[in-house]
């Protein structure tokens, strides 16, 4: 008598479960690594921008100063006139004096040195150096991660360039 086959055999189902865990196990270690990627990607991104923030308020803030100390390599204090009347900023009336420094990890803008109050303009800072010489003042900041290889680094040369500069 003959047999009619119905259906797959032990070995056929076998077989097939393992080529299904395969192409689970190679799709899964695709996504894996898509979010590796986009995760170093989007830290990469953050970085960046917390360098340029931090940059693109120094740069502003010492453009408008008058003069500028550096009182530790770390720490840097700019004079800013206040006041919009070219008499008043001539005399240097309404004179406030703001501070940059580097507190662990973190870049502090301190809007007026006489109070307690300031603003995080960066986080995960690894350096933050200034030096200065005549109305030139050099900036550098970078930025990194336990668990990044990634840097950041930029440089700015700035003149003070506010009315009422000797």
């Amino acid at each position: 008598e003959t047999k009619s086959s119905s259906g797959f055999t032990l070995l056929e189902l076998v077989i097939a479960s393992v080529m299904v865990i395969f192409i689970i196990l190679a799709e899964t270690s695709v996504y894996i690594g898509a979010l590796k990627m986009m995760r170093q990607s989007l830290w990469r991104s953050f970085v960046q921008n917390e360098v340029n923030i931090g940059m693109t308020h120094m740069s502003k803030m010492f453009r408008q100063g008058y003069s500028f100390s550096v009182l530790a390599s770390d720490q840097v204090q700019v004079s800013v006139d206040t006041d919009v009347d070219p008499a008043a900023i001539a005399n240097h009336t309404n004179a406030v004096t703001r501070e940059y420094r580097l507190v662990g990890t973190d870049l502090r803008y301190t809007p007026n040195i006489s109070s307690a109050t300031y603003i995080v303009l960066a986080t995960g800072v690894e350096t933050f150096s200034v030096s200065g010489s005549d109305r030139t003042l050099s900036i550098t900041l970078k930025c990194s991660s336990n668990d990044q290889d990634f840097y950041q680094q930029n440089k700015a040369s700035l003149r003070c360039m506010a009315a009422g500069a000797p």
